[in-house]
């Protein structure tokens, strides 16, 4: 079973159902697609059991990736025990929201979006040219979190129009997705500590009897 975390999503404000709604569903998206995206990977260590020994290896006949494509459904792949579970929520401004999840997609979506929130404070983008040149760097900011990742899997053997293919699908799009609900205000910031909140008062609602 994949080792267990808990991401706590800091919310400035508070918002219209509707609006957290569209919140929470994108970042159960970003989940189930991180999530996914690692299944793509063991599929390709399954076509290719032995990635770890060079090419020109004896006469060792290399592996052929077309059937390896991004999965549709991906809601479907996530096992019940590792789906994406709101534990808590503290209702107050600021509050939060605390999620359990498996480590490595949360910790992909805390890194993506703690990275983006640090970059926003530094400077305001107001021009259509700013604008642009943020949209480049969150895409290589989407790269640089998933490099390790996308060297594995040129180590493998897979294509690199199959990586991109699959990053397209389970990475850029779902964060792409996150990052433009996350620009309205809402969220504060990430953490996977227990944020210590001290102004107003705290009315949390636990939904794991154990948190």
């Amino acid at each position: 079973m994949p080792e267990k975390n808990t991401l706590y999503i800091l919310s400035g404000r508070t918002g219209a159902v509707e609006e957290i709604r569209e919140y929470l569903d994108a970042l159960e998206d970003a989940y189930n697609n991180i999530y996914t995206f690692e299944l793509f990977i063991e599929r390709a260590k399954e076509i290719n059991p032995e990635y770890e020994k060079p090419y020109f290896y004896g006469r060792r006949r290399i592996p052929s990736f077309r059937s390896l494509k991004p999965f549709k459904d991906v809601s479907i792949l996530v096992l019940p025990e590792d789906k994406l579970q709101l534990t808590s929520v503290v209702i107050q401004s600021p509050g939060f929201w605390a999620l359990l999840g498996s480590l490595f997609p949360l910790e992909v979506i805390r890194k993506y979006l703690a990275d983006r929130h640090e970059r926003r404070k530094d400077r305001e983008y107001r021009e259509e040219l700013e604008r642009e040149k943020m949209t480049l760097e969150n895409e290589g900011l989407r790269t640089q979190i998933m490099q390790s990742k996308i060297d594995l899997l040129k180590n493998i053997g897979v294509p690199e129009d199959q990586i991109r293919q699959a990053l397209a699908t389970h990475i850029y799009a779902p964060l792409s997705r996150l990052e433009r609900v996350q620009d309205r205000g809402l969220i504060q910031g990430v953490s996977t500590e227990r944020p210590q909140l001290t102004s107003g008062a705290t009315n949390e609602n636990k939904t794991n009897p154990s948190e």
